[in-house]
């Protein structure tokens, strides 16, 4: 089975957008930063301007780990994962 970093099968969404803060028209994204990939609930006018919320560097090692929990892996898993998944998309070079 492979692991997939962008599923939010198991995370749990918000009542508001992470980004403005509305309660509606709301989706649960996920996000690829240098530490790592998280999921963040989010409304369609935040998610069609294609940015998460600005946020610090602990919020984000904290969200990063969380989703980690969601799909039952540890960090250097997913970071094998993306590695990987990188090294494709690069033609094999990083």
């Amino acid at each position: 089975m492979t692991l997939d970093l962008d599923d939010t099968t198991h995370c749990p969404g918000a009542e508001a957008c992470a980004g403005c803060g509305t309660p509606e028209n709301l989706h649960l994204n996920t996000y690829d930063t240098q530490l790592g990939v998280y999921c963040q609930t989010v409304c369609a006018r935040c998610t069609t301007a294609g940015s998460p919320s600005p946020m610090g560097l602990y919020d984000v090692i904290d969200l990063v780990l969380a989703h980690c929990g969601h799909l039952g892996c540890d960090l250097d898993e997913a970071a094998a994962v993306r590695a990987a998944e990188r090294e494709d998309t690069a033609g094999g070079a990083w």
